[in-house]
């Protein structure tokens, strides 16, 4: 199985946002379903789940998922940093299927838009072999250099300070939003990391309609909004 395409779905039951989160619905299928439908249009796919949700387990033995992860307790709540399941899950499935993965894709449920191009863009990208990690993101009208403040006491300062002053948006560096619809990853670097985004980092751009992250209830009416209009 050295040759396949590992992809990793992380879905908690937990949300603050939304009750189930990833068990609702954009469309006629819920938001963990998008996201397997969407791995398994990625050729020589391995699938794995890591939640702690029996619900979402159920769902991964009906959509023929190739290996569950009953993530603990310690993993699941509200302050669990992402990364710290994404190390887990590289661990378990390696251990308990023998295997070494070198590298592995992300695909979180809570981005229901987004489409195969998009992915394969980003596995393009990634097997040109310069980058340790792979991510999608958006053109952002909020600039750092150029139209955003920051506190600093009784006053407020440009986020971002250069010695060179940009008094035009388009004069400054170009940033972007870091969209969370699909993250690749060397597993080597993944494992050693305490910050992912640290070392040779790379990016492809999708616009902002196929980036949405659901969090809130107004983001799930958005999300069923777009994708009923996208499906007409």
């Amino acid at each position: 199985m050295i040759n396949r395409n590992y992809i990793l779905i992380c879905a908690r039951q937990g949300s603050k946002g939304i009750k189930n989160k990833n068990l609702q619905k954009v469309g006629k299928i819920s938001l963990v379903e998008h996201s397997i439908k969407l791995a398994k249009k990625i050729k020589d796919n391995f699938i794995i789940i890591s939640t702690d949700s029996k619900k979402i387990l159920k769902l991964g033995k009906k959509n023929k998922v190739d290996f569950l992860i009953n993530r603990p307790k310690s993993l699941s709540g509200d302050k669990s940093p992402e990364i710290n399941v994404w190390k887990h899950a590289v661990k378990i499935t390696d251990k308990k299927l023998k295997l070494k993965m070198k590298y592995l894709i992300i695909l979180p449920p809570t981005s229901p838009l987004r489409n195969i191009q998009d992915i394969l863009k980003c596995i393009t990208k990634f097997k040109t072999k310069k980058f340790n990690l792979v991510i999608m993101g958006y053109k952002t009208n909020h600039n750092p250099y150029f139209n955003m403040v920051k506190k600093n006491g009784n006053y407020f300062n440009i986020v971002n300070s250069s010695k060179k002053n940009f008094f035009r948006r388009q004069d400054a560096p170009e940033i972007f939003n870091i969209s969370t619809a699909c993250y690749i990853i060397k597993v080597n670097y993944l494992l050693k990391k305490k910050n992912i985004y640290s070392d040779k980092i790379g990016l492809v751009e999708i616009p902002t309609a196929r980036s949405i992250d659901i969090d809130t209830k107004l983001d799930l009416k958005i999300a069923n909004f777009m994708y009923k209009k996208k499906s007409n």
